[in-house]
């Protein structure tokens, strides 16, 4: 653990100097994929599904044995493709981060421990889940329990493609920062926002605006600001 403590003291030394980590961007934590194509139809579609259902959830024990709760009250989705496979995405955000890094002056001996800081705590190892997830009629039944009626259009899409679906994996992992570690605070205390950065590749991945599976890469860039749930 002693390698991940040095990682998380440089990154903390190298945020820009007079910025709190919650003046930062986003884009600063995790860089947007300038190597892929932003899709703004499929980007409108993914926001408009996560402003229906909700964003995220999380408990995290920050002091203590006690766990603090946060829900998203905002999030910004951005969508992009790539003709490249998954795994040349994931070396591409390594080297992302890591020259960001650098251009921020980290030493050249700590970029061993900071790229074995990302392959630990940020960036996950790529995985084979099964594209058909469940039935088009029970996703169908919770979407219209949730009233996302606008996620309607998704549904009919992904029940066209199931029995396609049905014979195929893909290829995904995912990447997510948040700026709690990066915080400077004075006492121990649970910070009551902080902005969230999520990541998701996925090889191949269905296209709702055309309603097509495609094997080429999505990635999908999700920024969630989290607050506090007050008991």
């Amino acid at each position: 653990m002693a390698h991940l403590c040095i990682s998380l003291s440089i990154l903390v030394i190298f945020l820009p100097i007079g910025k709190t980590a919650a003046q930062v961007p986003p884009e600063q934590f995790v860089p947007v994929p300038d190597f892929a194509e932003y899709q703004p139809e499929f980007s409108q579609m993914m926001q408009a599904m996560i402003d229906e259902i909700g964003g995220r959830e999380e408990e995290i024990g920050e002091t203590g044995m006690e766990f603090v709760s946060y829900e998203s009250v905002e999030a910004d989705v951005r969508v992009y493709t790539t003709s490249l496979s998954v795994d040349e995405v994931r070396e591409k955000y390594f080297g992302l981060l890591i020259e960001d890094l650098r251009a921020q002056g980290i030493p050249a001996e700590a970029i061993p421990q900071f790229k074995q800081f990302l392959e630990d705590e940020v960036i996950e190892a790529i995985e084979s889940e099964p594209m058909a997830s469940a039935e088009p009629d029970m996703l169908e039944s919770y979407f219209r329990e949730a009233g996302a009626e606008t996620s309607m259009h998704w549904i009919e899409c992904y029940r066209t493609l199931y029995p396609e679906l049905q014979n195929k994996m893909n290829r995904t992992f995912l990447i997510e920062m948040d700026e709690r570690r990066f915080q400077r605070r004075d006492t121990g205390d649970a910070p009551k926002e902080f902005t969230l950065i999520e990541v998701e590749v996925q090889q191949p991945y269905i296209d709702p605006v055309r309603c097509t599976v495609e094997n080429g890469t999505a990635i999908t860039y999700s920024v969630y600001r989290m607050v506090v749930v007050e008991e």
